[in-house]
């Protein structure tokens, strides 16, 4: 079942809530960034909200921090603002210092949405023109919701009129506790990752890959989030947490759960690696909870980061008049 409801105004316009819900979930998504609002996991006795979210979408732009966004047209940093493709350079709009960020300055997750619904699917739709935000190519995208039993599966899809660079993903912030419910230390976590891509002093990946094996990043196994966050480790304590991309060995990516609420959660998708974040820059701000540093995590399935730049990395690329599409799936169940 899926129903629409009136969510607030922005830029004099009215932004909707679509929730989709059955048995086992409800979960609500904005029509302006496609954006995971809440994610309710029921259960028999009680119904526990595990997203990050806000009560209007000042809140989110506020914020400055993605949370539940959809993310386009690529994902995570891209050193120097700027890539070459079929010999020539496209410079990108910067967001973060040199580089650009999860899109530039006005990504996927900051633009209105066309909505339609067929059947239980939600399917949420834009056109990025060439030359936006500097990536080269029109571009037609869309992103689906939907529900079955006790996963939320999206699926994207892109079509352009040019060779050029596409990964879009979902930056939902976790909390298995409960969102608004302190912090993350005490979750446990397993990500099925041998490696990780380290990076330098701007966060921009080096191209160089980095066994887990003795390291903080060794999630190989469960184990607290807390000890990861805490632990003595340059890279971790240079961005006050975990901010890294792992690359995973298979479609389950990874698994978590909270021994509070007993809600376990396995995140699947087809792209080679996972950004996990540990919420380092999320400022004191009040959502639907108190929200602060290590109040939440991300999973971000992705390409590696600035892999438009490095050899040797897999290209997000997709060819002219080629659709590309890519998967994330969220499921939840009981400990």
């Amino acid at each position: 079942m899926i129903t629409k409801s009136y969510f607030c105004d922005y830029q004099n316009q009215k932004v909707h809530i679509y929730t989709l819900e059955n048995e086992y979930l409800k979960v609500s998504v904005t029509d302006f960034g496609a954006i995971i609002q809440s994610l309710i996991i029921k259960s028999e006795n009680a119904q526990v909200d595990v997203a990050l979210g806000f009560d209007t979408i000042d809140g989110y732009i506020e914020s400055d921090a993605y949370i539940g966004a959809t993310i386009g047209r690529v994902a995570n940093r891209i050193g120097g603002g700027a890539y070459t493709l079929n010999n020539k350079t496209y410079t990108l709009a910067k967001n973060d210092g040199l580089n650009t960020l999860h899109g530039g300055l006005i990504g996927f997750d900051k633009r209105f949405y066309r909505v339609k619904v067929l059947g239980d699917t939600l399917i949420m739709s834009l056109i990025s023109l060439d030359g936006d935000q500097g990536f080269n190519g029109n571009l037609e995208f869309s992103v689906e919701f939907g529900l079955d039993k006790n996963s939320l599966l999206m699926r994207y899809f892109g079509t352009a009129d040019q060779d050029t660079y596409f990964c879009p993903t979902n930056h939902t912030y976790f909390n298995l506790n409960g969102q608004g419910k302190g912090n993350i230390y005490d979750t446990y976590l397993k990500i099925n990752a041998d490696y990780i891509t380290p990076v330098d002093e701007n966060l921009i990946t080096t191209g160089q890959l980095l066994a887990v094996e003795n390291t903080p990043f060794d999630f190989r196994d469960y184990k607290l989030i807390g000890d990861a966050v805490n632990a003595n480790n340059a890279s971790i304590a240079s961005v006050g947490g975990v901010d890294h991309n792992f690359c995973t060995k298979s479609c389950h990516l990874a698994s978590g759960y909270s021994p509070n609420t007993k809600i376990k959660f396995d995140i699947y998708s087809d792209y080679p690696g996972v950004q996990f974040y540990t919420g380092n820059m999320l400022n004191d701000c009040v959502g639907k909870g108190n929200y602060g540093r290590h109040t939440a995590f991300c999973l971000e399935p992705q390409f590696y980061p600035n892999a438009v730049n490095i050899d040797g990395f897999i290209k997000p690329l997709i060819k002219k008049n080629k659709q590309a599409e890519h998967y994330i799936k969220y499921q939840f169940s009981k400990i």
